[in-house]
């Protein structure tokens, strides 16, 4: 991510490395780590690094000046997740790649562009 130059660029610089290391087995046992019974504070640790790994991806968000930056964030680590997974499962990675990154792009919406209005009827 540090050598994407706009935060639209460090988006897709954070989607392409969590996907490219879905099958990492360094990174699949860290979250199963998660899941574990270890102790509160191991738990909590874990929990503090991830988030460290996701500020850049945070701040970029913010920069983008996207409406809830947090909760949107939140909801495309769980796209990620089921990405990820995808990936695990067997899908190629660069179609899950290519379609995780058009979902974002569609979804990230910026001060200039709103996907749904107030009286869209959308829950």
């Amino acid at each position: 991510m540090s050598r994407a130059r706009t935060p639209s660029a460090r988006v897709d610089a954070f989607v392409r490395s969590m996907l490219n290391t879905a099958t990492d087995p360094t990174r699949r046992s860290l979250y199963a780590l998660e899941g574990a019974a270890l102790p509160g504070e191991c738990l909590a640790r874990v929990a503090e690094l991830h988030q460290q790994q996701y500020q850049p991806f945070l701040a970029a968000l913010v920069e983008l000046d996207v409406p809830q930056p947090e909760l949107t964030m939140q909801l495309v680590l769980a796209m990620m997740s089921a990405a990820s997974q995808a990936i695990v499962n067997g899908s190629a990675t660069g179609a899950v790649r290519k379609t995780t990154l058009r979902l974002i792009h569609s979804g990230i919406s910026s001060r200039e562009r709103t996907l749904v209005g107030n009286n869209s009827g959308v829950m």
